[in-house]
């Protein structure tokens, strides 16, 4: 590091990344081309139906932070969770309401309004 007249600290010419350098970017490119597998898409369709599964969790009783310290009262706050669920699942069942619908995006409800 050298300094300038005004006493600012400059770096060295060859120690500020440019354009050029793009060492960075091999890992990326290769993710992305990962992603359009078949095997990653299979593996991809688990994850998204244990996302799926842990939502109304996380939503409903805000699952992800536990108000209690210690493994076993936080289990058993978890094994509470997910019986209350299942009753509200089964609850639903009985009086025949649909499970809900996979969240439309502020960009497509406009469609119908553009097309329009």
């Amino acid at each position: 590091m050298r300094v300038d007249r005004d006493r600012r600290p400059a770096l060295d010419a060859q120690r500020v990344p440019g354009p050029a350098d793009r060492s960075w970017s091999g890992g990326t490119d290769a993710r992305r081309r990962e992603q359009h597998t078949e095997e990653f898409k299979a593996r991809y369709r688990v994850r998204a139906g244990v996302q799926g599964t842990n939502l109304p969790a996380v939503h409903r009783s805000r699952i992800r932070t536990s108000r209690y310290i210690g493994l076993s009262k936080t289990r058993l706050a978890h094994l509470f969770t997910a019986t209350a669920l299942n009753l509200v699942h089964l609850d639903a069942w009985w009086a025949g309401q649909p499970h809900g619908a996979t969240r439309t995006s502020h960009f497509a409800n406009l469609t119908p309004a553009l097309a329009a």
